[in-house]
């Protein structure tokens, strides 16, 4: 009896532990910067600076050739699991108009995607 009910405790310890690392190596973490409520933020007007404070640093710029001065037409940020967030820019360098893109990746694309991305950082 005593045998059986320490095999007991040993599945459910393991059955615990299975289901805390999985949900360790699925789930994600928090919201990263590039979401449906972050675009939702965006407000016309704002400059390149109030969409860096918000989403981090894009490195879609566009130069001017007669000037060689950046000019910034559209910016893009883009996070790990595939969303998308595009704002466009006017003359006076403001935001004109933004979009959100989700991902086209199926659930299993996704969990496949962060289950790799944090074996790697495991092994670092």
């Amino acid at each position: 009896m005593n045998t059986l009910l320490n095999r007991r405790w040993l599945l459910v310890t393991m059955l615990l532990a299975t289901v805390v690392g999985a949900g360790y190596l699925v789930v994600p973490v928090g919201q990263g910067r590039v979401s449906q409520a972050s675009c939702d933020k965006i407000q016309v007007g704002w400059t390149e600076t109030h969409l860096d404070a918000l989403l981090g640093g894009s490195d879609s710029k566009l130069f001017d050739l007669t000037t060689n001065q950046p000019v910034l037409l559209e910016a893009g940020w883009r996070n790990e699991d595939g969303d998308e967030i595009k704002v466009s820019f006017g003359g006076s360098l403001r935001a004109t108009g933004k979009s959100f893109t989700p991902t086209k990746l199926s659930v299993f694309e996704l969990a496949k995607g962060r289950i790799e991305r944090r074996m790697r950082a495991l092994w670092r």
